[in-house]
C-alpha cells in the first residue's frame, strides 16, 4: 500500500527549499509559497527584505526541481508527483543563475548560505501571515567545493545542528564523489542533519534492483575525535536520485509555462525525496522530535551492503548509510510511537535478526533479536504483536530468544516488534517485522 492511499500527505508540515530559489508558479507549486528570502542579495529592506515576505524566484532551474520532488502536486498531468504533495513552501534562495553562493568566492563580502542557515534556525516557530508557522524540515542540495572535507566541527554543519536544536528537521545531500571521495564538505558534515546518500532505481518499481549511485558519495565521514564514533557514520540512509525526471522552471514569464523534464542525477534529488518522506511523518504525528524522526528513518529503512564497521553498528555501510528509505514503514512507526518524546532514547537499538517456524512443519514462532546501547546500557528487551501489550524479557550478552505462543496467535498476517529498555525506563524506536502464520500451524 502506498502511504498517501492513507491520507498522509504532508499536509500542515512547511518546507524550506534552500537553493536556487523556486519557481512557485509552476502548477505544481502554485500556492504553496508562505515565505521566502533572497540570500544572494545583500539585505536591503525596500528591494530584498529578510523577513520572509519577499519571493525570490529562481534563475537556476535546481531549486524549483528539488521543490517538486518534496512537495509538488504532478499538476496538471499528475505524472510526476511530490512525496508530500500537500507541504508549504519557504523559499531560501542561496545559488545565483551562474551555479554558486556568494560566499563561495575570495571576493564575495557574505556568505549567503551561512546567513541562509542561521535565518532557518531563528525562524522555526514564526508566525506567517498565511497562517502557517515556522520551518518543520530544511532541505539543503548544496555543496561548497571550496571548503574541502570536515568533521562536522565546521560552520555550516555547526549552523544546521543548531537549527536542528531549534526544531527544524535537516535534510542534506551528501555529494557526487563517488567512492573515490575524501571526506564529506562543511555542507553535508553536520552532525544532527539527515544526511542523503542517492540510489539507482534501474528505472524499475521494484526495489530488489536498487543499488547505490556510481556517484553517491560514500562514508563516512570525517572523524572529530569526540570519542563518540557513531556521529561519523554518514550517510544516515539512501533514497532515489538517479534519472529524476520533474518539475521544470521557466527562465522567462511568471513561470506556469512550465513542464516536466529530466534534470538528471545526484544525491540532490534524493535528499528533497526524503524531506517529503520527513513531512508526512510529520503529519502523521506533529509531536516528532527531529532526533527521533531520524532514529525512525534509519530504524525502518531497508537493509542493503554488509556492516562496514559490525563492532559499532552490524547494519550501517559507507554507500546505503542504515539502508534505503522505507516510507511505509517510517510512518506506520510514527503513528505507533505517539506523543511522547522523552520516553525514547535514540542511544537504545534492539532489531529481530531472524524468524522461524509458523509453518504446518514448524508450528512454534521462534524469535531471534540483538540489542545495545551505543550509550549506557539496555537493562531488558520488550516485545509485541499487532500492538498489543509489551512483553518483558531479559537479555544476555546482547541476544535472546523467545517463542510466541501460537495458542494466542491467529492464522494469516501479524506483525512483531521488539524494543530495547534502558535503566531509566527509555525505551529504543523499533522496526515491524512481518510474520506469516498458516492455519495449519495454528491447528497442530
Amino acid at each position: 500500500m502506498c502511504i498517501r492511499d492513507r491520507g498522509y500527505k504532508g499536509s500542515g508540515v512547511v518546507i524550506s527549499i534552500m537553493d536556487t530559489g523556486v519557481d512557485d508558479a509552476h502548477s505544481a507549486l502554485t500556492g504553496k509559497f508562505v515565505a521566502g528570502v533572497d540570500f544572494t542579495k545583500p539585505e536591503r529592506p525596500n528591494l530584498f527584505p529578510r523577513d520572509g515576505s519577499f519571493n525570490p524566484d529562481d534563475q537556476g532551474g535546481h531549486g524549483t526541481t528539488c521543490a517538486g520532488i518534496a512537495m509538488g502536486t504532478g499538476a496538471p498531468g499528475y505524472d510526476y508527483i511530490g512525496a508530500a504533495p500537500e507541504a508549504s513552501l519557504v523559499d531560501l534562495r542561496i545559488g545565483t543563475r551562474f551555479g554558486f553562493s556568494p560566499g563561495e568566492l575570495p571576493q564575495n563580502t557574505y556568505d549567503a548560505a551561512l546567513q541562509a542557515i542561521d535565518w532557518t534556525a531563528s525562524h522555526s516557530y514564526t508566525q506567517w501571515p498565511g497562517g502557517e508557522q515556522g520551518i518543520d524540515i530544511n532541505s539543503l542540495s548544496w555543496g561548497i567545493p571550496f571548503d574541502g572535507a570536515s568533521d562536522g566541527s565546521d560552520a555550516y554543519s555547526r549552523g544546521l545542528d543548531q537549527a536542528v536544536l531549534e526544531g527544524v528537521v535537516s535534510c542534506v545531500a551528501v555529494g557526487n564523489e563517488g567512492p573515490s571521495n575524501t571526506g564529506m564538505t562543511g555542507m553535508s558534515a553536520s552532525t544532527r542533519s539527515i544526511a542523503v546518500g542517492s540510489l539507482d532505481d534501474q528505472n524499475t518499481i521494484t526495489r530488489t534492483d536498487d543499488e547505490i549511485a556510481s556517484y553517491s558519495t560514500r562514508g563516512p565521514r570525517h572523524d572529530d575525535h569526540d570519542h563518540y564514533p557513531y556521529d561519523e557514520l554518514k550517510p544516515d540512509v539512501s533514497a532515489p536520485g538517479t534519472n529524476i525526471n520533474g518539475v521544470v522552471y521557466e527562465n522567462r514569464g511568471d513561470g506556469s509555462g512550465g513542464g516536466y523534464g529530466g534534470r538528471g542525477s545526484g544525491t540532490s534529488y534524493a535528499c528533497p525525496y526524503v524531506a517529503g518522506v520527513a513531512a508526512i511523518m510529520l503529519e502523521a504525528n506533529p509531536s516528532l522530535s527531529p532526533d527521533v524522526l531520524r532514529e525512525i528513518l534509519r530504524m525502518t529503512a531497508e537493509r542493503r551492503g554488509g556492516a562496514e564497521f559490525p563492532t559499532l553498528d552490524p547494519y550501517w555501510n559507507g554507500e546505503f548509510g542504515y539502508g534505503m528509505v522505507d516510507a511505509y514503514n517510517a510512518t506506520r512507526v510514527s503513528l505507533e510511537i505517539g506523543n511522547d518524546m522523552e520516553m525514547f532514547d535514540v542511544e537504545l537499538q534492539a532489531f529481530v535478526t531472524n524468524v522461524t517456524g509458523g509453518s504446518s512443519s514448524s508450528p512454534m514462532i521462534k524469535v531471534e533479536a540483538i540489542a545495545w546501547a551505543r550509550v549506557g546500557m539496555v537493562e531488558s528487551l520488550e516485545w509485541r504483536l499487532d500492538d498489543m501489550n509489551w512483553h518483558t524479557i531479559g537479555i544476555e550478552g546482547g541476544e535472546t530468544t523467545f517463542e510466541l505462543d501460537l495458542a494466542e496467535v491467529s492464522e494469516g498476517s501479524h506483525v512483531l516488534e521488539v524494543r530495547a529498555v534502558g535503566a531509566n525506563g527509555q525505551v529504543s524506536v523499533w522496526r515491524p517485522v512481518d510474520i506469516e502464520v498458516t492455519q495449519e500451524a495454528v491447528e497442530a
